[in-house]
């Protein structure tokens, strides 16, 4: 009745229509979550209204979803648009052609060291934007510069993503970020929507260090998003370090600056508007200078310890305890420019029997994957020999080979939601790789790891053999993936297990991770390492990190000689980027790091683990069709045929490798 009042009369005078606040805050609808008084002001009112930043309740609203109270008001008319939220300006995108970019360079900006009169300034909780010019000038149009076109800001529905660490590792799952007041705290409390306990997050590799800097963490830390400022409050007994690279270009600090925020001091961390104002002039200086400005979406906040220059520790990593904000907003913003930029700095060739051809790449990053598989699909005989064939040239822009952005893009094309949930269908919960369960307990059966052991966890997937070992084995494991989507599965599979505290999963490319020198007792890595070609660096790692007398436990493919490879294989390994080896070759690189190494090719074992994961694909069918679709079977079953294939006929086979140190 109050609703059908309300929506009569259609004034801010009705009374609050309130609802019981669900235990995270949001309302079930459609198979997805929202927010109810987003929900309902969107159907009511305003429907272009797409997240709960661009709300704000009237002052005489007693139930606002904004006060957290035990019951939440969803009348539509409590709550008006924050108009400021989408009046960013556009930025005026120019595609350079290759002519004009050789000089388009990234000015030189000069940063003062500015830390202490910037602690100084956040004592009187400074506030960005009534300092920030609200309209930008727009650099003009010019013919001579190539193709303009607007781009404009879109607000994300999850405004940021926060991350947990412990000097170098992360811990728990990504928290996505939806409402406008966050508490970041070090209580065990049970994690809501708009609050992250800390001391919930386990990690059984923590040190004394680690334990006090958290016992010191308290109320924490409160976090705001408002008229597209980001603001942090100190609310511990504590002081808090902050990098912000958006907040040190406003004051002319170095990017690198750390300030540091006493107990009860407040800083503005991040404002849109002067993000806008960087971005536009950004574009004029090219591709490069615009992809640095991702730097500044991100946010850095230590608890307790600073780092840095002015501090023992010089790096982030080295901190007992931070947070890792990513803002979604100004990131998306980023990569619309990014795409619309493209690069036309450089050139791509390829020469081989007096053939030359010519492309002038001009695209967005998200392209490079694709290219990049096509060039090794019908080039793979010139790629692969590329360091010893002279003449033979291929050049991308600079910017195509970060790390970062190969990674993310190999994630997404192997490891979608839609992919692992597939994968738990044909393997079983848990599992992402041949012979599921079954043949990881063969494996640990051979390698038989002893309670209170180590185990270090090389491409665990979504971590059903980690769980399985630390339940039955008693031993701890720290458990690395480059997929994210991968990690969280695992993190909330852990939680339903209640055995948390004996693992870690943690996303990260093990190339680039360090540890510690003999600090595990078993490296383990099942169907992982086809997807790295750096095997002889890795293999020198793996050496030291292990104990004396430790032991590195690999399942991987394994392939014939190269002049028997079937163009079938090739096609299958490129488009996959596989870098699959033979037998001997595999065995001779881990002997030469130093191993002592035991071989078995266990290709009966596979043909038989592809029959019975295909049997197990056909019997559910009808459920996996109404699931994905048939097009999806068809093309999974046709995958595991060849792969059944290839192995009977010895080109793609599968072996285990015992190495001791």
């Amino acid at each position: 009745m109050n609703l059908k009042h309300t929506l009569t009369k259609k004034t801010k005078d009705t009374p609050c229509i309130r609802i019981p606040r669900s235990l995270d805050g949001r309302l079930q609808v459609q198979h997805r979550k929202t927010l109810p008084h987003l929900l309902y002001v969107q159907i009511f009112r305003f429907p272009e209204v797409r997240t709960a930043p661009e709300l704000t309740s009237i002052s005489n609203c007693k139930y606002a979803f904004m006060l957290r109270l035990e019951e939440v008001c969803v009348n539509p008319f409590h709550y008006e648009k924050v108009q400021e939220v989408n009046t960013l300006p556009p930025v005026l995108v120019p595609t350079y052609p290759a002519e004009y970019s050789s000089h388009l360079m990234p000015s030189p900006m000069h940063t003062p060291h500015l830390q202490d009169s910037l602690s100084q300034s956040f004592t009187n909780n400074l506030n960005m934007q009534n300092t920030v010019h609200q309209e930008q000038q727009l650099p003009g149009p010019s013919t001579n510069h190539g193709i303009f076109t607007n781009v404009s800001y879109e607000e994300s529905y999850n405004w940021c993503t926060v991350s947990y660490y412990e000097t170098g590792n992360r811990l728990g799952k990504q928290f996505e970020i939806t409402v406008p007041f966050l508490t970041i705290d070090g209580f065990t409390n049970p994690s809501e929507e708009d609050r992250i306990c800390l001391g919930n997050i386990s990690n059984p590799n923590r040190d004394s260090t680690i334990k006090m800097t958290r016992t010191n963490i308290g109320r924490g830390i409160q976090i705001s998003y408002q008229l597209g400022e980001v603001t942090i409050r100190n609310v511990s007994e504590a002081s808090i370090f902050v990098q912000s690279q958006n907040m040190n270009r406003f004051f002319g600090a170095d990017p690198k600056t750390v300030v540091k925020i006493n107990a009860g001091q407040s800083a503005a961390i991040f404002n849109n508007q002067s993000f806008a104002g960087i971005l536009s002039d950004s574009v004029n200086h090219g591709f490069e200078a615009v992809y640095d400005l991702t730097k500044m979406c991100s946010i850095r906040i230590s608890f307790v310890k600073g780092w840095g220059s002015e501090y023992r520790r010089q790096h982030v990593t080295s901190v007992p305890c931070w947070i890792e904000m990513h803002l979604n907003g100004p990131l998306q913003w980023l990569d619309g420019v990014l795409q619309q930029m493209g690069s036309a700095t450089k050139k791509s060739s390829i020469l081989y029997h007096e053939t030359v051809i010519k492309t002038q790449i001009t695209m967005g990053v998200k392209t490079w994957h694709k290219i990049r598989v096509f060039l090794r699909t019908r080039y793979s005989n010139i790629i692969d020999k590329i360091n010893e064939m002279a003449g033979i040239i291929i050049e991308f822009p600079s910017s195509f080979f970060v790390p970062e952005i190969k990674k993310q893009q190999s994630e997404n094309k192997e490891y979608t939601f839609k992919i692992i949930e597939q994968y738990e269908q044909i393997f079983g919960r848990g599992f992402l790789s041949t012979g599921g369960m079954v043949t990881t307990q063969a494996l640990l059966q051979r390698i038989n790891p002893k309670r209170g052991q180590t185990v270090l966890s090389v491409g665990c997937g979504v971590g059903g053999a980690e769980i399985f070992m630390a339940q039955n084995y008693g031993v701890r494991v720290h458990a690395i993936d480059i997929s994210q989507n991968a990690i969280n599965i695992a993190c909330d599979r852990a939680a339903e297990c209640n055995i948390s505290e004996k693992l870690v999963f943690e996303q990260a490319d093990v190339l680039s991770r360090e540890f510690g020198e003999e600090q595990f007792d078993v490296i383990y890595s099942k169907d992982c390492l086809k997807h790295i070609r750096q095997k002889s660096e890795l293999f020198v790692k793996f050496q030291r990190w292990l104990k004396p007398g430790g032991q590195l436990v690999i399942a991987d493919y394994i392939c014939c000689e190269e002049n028997e490879k079937t163009k079938d294989f090739r096609r299958y390994a490129a488009e996959n980027d596989y870098d699959i080896q033979p037998f001997e070759q595999y065995a001779y690189q881990l002997e030469s790091t130093g191993f002592n190494v035991r071989a078995s090719n266990l290709a009966p074992w596979y043909a038989n683990n592809l029959n019975m994961e295909i049997s197990q694909l056909e019997s559910t069918k009808i459920e996996f069709i109404k699931t994905f679709s048939k097009k999806e079977f068809k093309r999974l079953i046709n995958r595991w045929s060849n792969k059944l294939s290839r192995c009977e006929n010895g080109i793609q086979q599968w072996a285990f490798f015992e190495c001791t140190k």
